[in-house]
């Protein structure tokens, strides 16, 4: 039922035409000229004749960066099936990254609950002071963290050191499927589902593609989310300046 393939196969419901001479594949137009939800042209594939591996999920994240790290190690351990595509070609990156990176106290909580703050290669240093203010402006706010009886309002860590954790803690993880490679929404319509499952193609690095069905796609694929654009959903973006 989910099989690309074949002249005139169904995917999920929704047919599909062969172009023989460009062997592309492509989502038929419907109504308006759009296909389902979003272009046809985001969803025309170069694939072949055979049939794509399909596997299932509860949860797939795109995206292999802090935030789709953190997830997977959070949903993960609840029993659910959880699937993870990065683009990255090779192992994630996220143990160069030099930037600082201050946590609220809820996000070390949370970050320890999963055993990732354990697996740094030293203690996260504590913020125990804050001064807010801006240059050229009256006024400023100092606060200290033992006048609310805390010892710390959070704490800084490297960035890449915490994504060498979180890499860590994927690695320990039982059941979850981690592909370095492409997602793109495009198996059925943006906004379709099929028996409570949203569909995407995958495509790993050096191997075959594959279709990818999950009852929840969470797009982590950074601030300028190509998925996030795939499936037609905006964002408010604000400008802080320099």
């Amino acid at each position: 039922r989910a099989r690309v393939g074949g002249q005139g196969a169904w995917t999920a419901g929704w047919s599909v035409n062969e172009d023989r001479q460009s062997s592309r594949w492509s989502v038929p137009k419907i109504g308006n000229g759009r296909s389902h939800g979003f272009d046809s042209a985001l969803v025309a594939w170069r694939v072949s004749s055979t049939a794509m591996e399909i596997r299932d999920f509860d949860v797939l994240v795109v995206g292999g960066g802090l935030v789709g790290c953190s997830l997977v190690c959070t949903l993960a351990p609840l029993g659910l099936s959880v699937g993870l595509v990065d683009a990255g070609g090779g192992p994630m990156p996220l143990d160069t990254d030099p930037r600082k990176l201050a946590l609220a106290a809820a996000s070390l909580n949370a970050l320890d609950t999963l055993g990732v703050l354990a697996r740094l290669p030293g203690p996260p240093t504590p913020i125990r002071h804050l001064h807010v203010s801006r240059e050229g402006d009256f006024g400023r706010i100092a606060l200290d963290a033992a006048e609310f009886y805390r010892m710390a309002f959070g704490a800084v860590v490297l960035a890449g050191d915490l994504g060498a954790a979180l890499q860590q803690a994927l690695a320990a993880l039982e059941g979850v499927r981690i592909v370095r490679g492409r997602a793109e929404l495009g198996v059925v319509g943006a906004d379709a589902e099929v028996d409570g499952y949203r569909s995407l193609r995958v495509q790993p690095n050096g191997t075959p593609p594959e279709v990818w069905r999950a009852r929840l796609v969470v797009a982590a694929d950074g601030t300028a989310s190509p998925l996030r654009a795939a499936a037609g959903i905006t964002a408010d973006a604000y400008d802080y300046g320099p």
